[in-house]
């Protein structure tokens, strides 16, 4: 009885065996292709070297008005800006700087207030000559009797145009670098001759402004509309002699 219940085991493990082998295996069912969109176009980043802009809600302050140092950093400006607009800050005013005299040495060349040559104003120089030296050459060429006998200074983050200029025929710009140097010529008795007349022999002051080839308060200006700010572009400096 054991040996036919071990055939017959044998014989249904043989049936299905064979059974496996002839029947085909089915096949496996086809994917739809898949199609790759098309790679996008990647856009160049764009980073602002300030970050971006916050406008964001005010907190209201009783002091709206605030100064600022001129700077020729519109980061910092923007930094600044943002501060003062979240305390309720809706004015800005920059500080001015002021005509400063300054003695010239024997080469022309303008002094510090400590008599050492100035590395501001050092690179001033025309044909050869410095700013000094050619404006007096140049009013001479008009009257061998015309003399320089005061010289100032101005240095300036903004960007003057050709509009600074009163008499073209002495005053005019020199760039060197980043900075722009604007030679300005002045009577010396206070004198506001229309005409440039240069002929008769006076006296002169120069004046020398060191400005920037960028305008800085352009940039200010801009900035403030984002903030919707109202800009005092300079006042002066308060005098300093009672």
């Amino acid at each position: 009885m054991r040996w036919l219940t071990v055939l017959l085991g044998a014989a249904i493990i043989a049936a299905v065996t064979a059974v496996v082998i002839v029947l085909p295996k089915e096949p496996p069912a086809r994917r739809p292709a898949e199609r790759k969109a098309p790679a996008a176009p990647q856009a160049s980043l764009f980073t602002d070297p300030c970050g971006t802009f916050d406008t964001g809600t005010r907190t209201p302050y009783a002091v709206t008005g605030y100064w600022l140092v001129p700077t020729s950093n519109e980061c910092t400006w923007r930094k600044q800006l943002e501060a003062i607009h979240k305390v309720g800050g809706d004015t800005v005013i920059r500080l001015g700087t002021g005509l400063q005299p300054r003695f010239v040495d024997d080469d022309g060349r303008i002094m510090t207030k400590d008599m050492e040559v100035d590395p501001r104003y050092a690179p001033c120089e025309e044909d050869g000559l410095t700013c000094v030296q050619a404006a007096e050459r140049d009013l001479k060429k008009f009257n061998r009797n015309n003399r320089i006998t005061w010289t100032y200074v101005y240095r300036t983050d903004e960007r003057f145009g050709d509009g600074v200029f009163r008499c073209p025929s002495v005053e005019r710009s020199i760039t060197v670098g980043k900075t722009v140097f604007h030679r300005l010529i002045a009577p010396q008795d206070g004198s506001d001759d229309s005409g440039c007349d240069f002929t008769k022999p006076r006296n002169y002051h120069l004046i020398i402004i060191a400005a920037a080839r960028q305008d800085s308060l352009t940039q200010l200006l801009d900035l403030a509309d984002r903030f919707r700010m109202q800009v005092f572009p300079a006042l002066p400096l308060a005098p300093r002699n009672p």
